[in-house]
C-alpha cells in the first residue's frame, strides 16, 4: 500500500513530472540526478527531457528547501502555502549558524542578500561560484566551504532567489519574482492540514510520528494538521499500530510483481519514523552507510532486496545489481525491463549486470 502510495505502481496516465511531485508531497532532491530518477520511477511516460523542461522552461517544479531541511523538488503551485511552514525556521538557522560558528553577523548577512538579489536582478541566472565571488569583491568575509553555503541558502528562505535550472553539476540561482511570481501565503493552521493531507496521501498509512519524522515538524503540528481532517480520515492496524489513511485511498496493493530501482536518497525509504516496513535489520548498514548516504536500492513488492549502481560510458549505461536476498527468476525478467526503463528515460542503452 505505500508501495503504491507513493505511485511506485506507476499510474499509466502519469507523464507530468509535476504532478508526479504534487503526488508523492515532493520530490527528495539533494541529489539533482536522483531526483530526476526518482520522477521516473513513478512513470513510465515521463523522460528526462520533460523533468528538465518542467524545471527550466515550464517552471512548474522548483528544487526548494523544504521537509527537514532538505532539498526537495515542489509544485511551483504550492510554495506559497508549503515553503513557509519549512523556509522561516530554516531561515533563522542558517543566520544562527552564520553568525555564532560562522563569523558572519546579521548586518553582512543582510547585505550579501541584497547583493545577491541585485546581482541576479542585473545578470539573471548565476552560478553558486559567480554568487560567492561577487560576495568577496564587495567586500564580505566568509569562508567559502562553510558560510558559502549558507549565504546563498538564506537568500533563498527569505524569498529573494531561487535555485535555478542546474548549469552542469553547477547549481545556479535566480530572482524570485522573476522566475515564480508573487506567492500567495496561506494561514499557517490551513497549511498544516493541506501538508497532513498530502503526506497521508503519499505516505499513509502513518500517523503523526511518521508525519513528524518526514516533514521535521513538531509533533503539536502534525496533530493539528492531522486534527483539522479528522473528518477525511480512516483508521487502519498494522500489528499493534492504529494509523491513519485518507478514506479515499485504495486499500489494495498492486496486483503482481512491484519491482522498482530507486534512486539514491528515495522518498520511499524517508516518509516514516522506522524503516523497517522497509528494510531487514541485517541490511540496514547496507542502505544507510553514514554520512546522510541513502544508497540506490531495488525494491520488490515494497521491501529492498538490493542495491545498485550506475556508470556512464561511450553512450550506454551500465546498471551493476548487488543483491541483498536471493532473487527469482520472475522478479529477474521485471527487473531487466526496469533497467531497459532506465534507457527509455535517459535516452540511452542500457546494460544490466
Amino acid at each position: 500500500m505505500r508501495a503504491a502510495a507513493q505511485l511506485l505502481n506507476r499510474p499509466g496516465a502519469l507523464r507530468d513530472p509535476a504532478e508526479v511531485v504534487r503526488r508523492t508531497a515532493g520530490i527528495q532532491a539533494q541529489d539533482a540526478n536522483a531526483a530526476r530518477l526518482g520522477i521516473r520511477a513513478r512513470s513510465a511516460r515521463a523522460t528526462a527531457s520533460d523533468v528538465e523542461r518542467a524545471r527550466a522552461e515550464e517552471r512548474s517544479i522548483v528544487r526548494v528547501w523544504a521537509m527537514r531541511g532538505t532539498l526537495h523538488l515542489l509544485a511551483t503551485e504550492d510554495l506559497g502555502w508549503q515553503l513557509p511552514l519549512f523556509a522561516e525556521r530554516e531561515a533563522e538557522w542558517s543566520r544562527r549558524r552564520l553568525s555564532k560558528a560562522l563569523g558572519v553577523d546579521r548586518r553582512a548577512q543582510d547585505r550579501a542578500v541584497r547583493l545577491i538579489a541585485d546581482m541576479l536582478g542585473a545578470d539573471g541566472t548565476v552560478t553558486r561560484r559567480e554568487v560567492l565571488d561577487r560576495l568577496e569583491s564587495a567586500g564580505i568575509a566568509f569562508d567559502r566551504q562553510t558560510a558559502g553555503h549558507h549565504l546563498p541558502r538564506l537568500a533563498v528562505l527569505v524569498g529573494v532567489a531561487c535555485l535555478g535550472p542546474d548549469r552542469g553539476r553547477e547549481t545556479t540561482y535566480v530572482l524570485a519574482r522573476d522566475w515564480i511570481g508573487e506567492l500567495r501565503r496561506a494561514p499557517r493552521d490551513s497549511a498544516l492540514a493541506e501538508l497532513a493531507r498530502r503526506y497521508l496521501a503519499a505516505f499513509g498509512p502513518a500517523d503523526e510520528r511518521d508525519m513528524a519524522a518526514w516533514a521535521g515538524l513538531n509533533l503539536g503540528d502534525c496533530r493539528t494538521g492531522l486534527a483539522a481532517i479528522a473528518s477525511e480520515l480512516a483508521e487502519v492496524r498494522v500489528g499493534e499500530r492504529r494509523l491513519a489513511i485518507l478514506r479515499t485511498a485504495k486499500l489494495r496493493a498492486p496486483r503482481g510483481k512491484l519491482v522498482r530501482l530507486l534512486p539514491g536518497f528515495d522518498n520511499y525509504l524517508i516518509g516514516h519514523a522506522s524503516r523497517e516496513f522497509a528494510v531487514a535489520g541485517e541490511h540496514t548498514r547496507r542502505i544507510w552507510p553514514g554520512g546522510g548516504i541513502i544508497r540506490p536500492t531495488l525494491l520488490v513488492d515494497g521491501v529492498v532486496a538490493g542495491t545498485w549502481t550506475t556508470r556512464r560510458a561511450a553512450g550506454r549505461i551500465r546498471v551493476t545489481l548487488e543483491e541483498l536476498v536471493p532473487i527469482d527468476n520472475e522478479v529477474r525478467g521485471v527487473l531487466s525491463r526496469e533497467a531497459e526503463d532506465i534507457g527509455r528515460f535517459e535516452g540511452l542503452p542500457v546494460t544490466l549486470a
